[in-house]
């Protein structure tokens, strides 16, 4: 189950021809967002699609159950997530703006990792409808390793592009996808 149009939705059918299941065999319902992790702790629904470093901690807080998650990656479809999206116009006037905008969250990420305690206290202190601090935690440890363990917080390489890509053309009718440039410019993200 998942809102249509979120970029999970999108690539479900991709990930189900990856592992030779078939569409038919896979009923999707379509729900909003907010009604998903409602319609999975009332058993209305057997599965959603999430991020599970953000949606289960929630969902175990919420029912106090244990929830197992499928991750797209142990099944052959490690595709780069969220990242900073900016517009080309906005980068061909200001281009230090963009870097001082990507410096900034790099480090608030290599901060987070250095105090998570201090980074969920500052989380619950700004956010509104702020989850308990024990589900923050979880979020925050989850997602630590997704952001880069081997360098700077979210530089991507050109082989996780490449990946990517590929998948993306082979499974989820990419269209004369190009160049990891197309998408994706190192110079702005600090490497070291």
């Amino acid at each position: 189950m998942a809102p249509p149009g979120d970029a999970l939705y999108a690539t479900f059918p991709a990930w189900l021809e990856k592992n030779g299941v078939k569409k038919d065999d896979v009923k999707v319902v379509n729900v909003d967002a907010a009604g998903k992790i409602a319609a999975l702790a009332e058993g209305k629904v057997d599965a959603i699609m999430g991020f599970f470093h953000d949606q289960a901690p929630t969902i175990e807080s919420k029912t106090g159950k244990k929830v197992d998650v499928l991750l797209f990656a142990d099944y052959g479809m490690n595709l780069l997530g969220t990242g900073l999206v900016a517009n080309t116009q906005t980068l061909q006037k200001d281009p230090e703006l963009a870097r001082k905008f990507v410096r900034a969250t790099q480090k608030s990420w290599a901060d987070a990792a250095r105090d998570p305690a201090g980074a969920v206290s500052a989380m619950a202190a700004l956010a509104e409808n702020e989850p308990a601090p024990e589900v923050l935690t979880k979020q925050l440890t989850l997602n630590l390793p997704l952001i880069g363990a081997d360098g700077p917080p979210g530089v991507n390489t050109e082989a996780q592009w490449t990946e990517t890509i590929e998948l993306m053309s082979r499974y989820a009718e990419l269209k004369d996808p190009g160049a990891p440039s197309a998408y994706w410019d190192s110079s702005y993200a600090a490497q070291g």
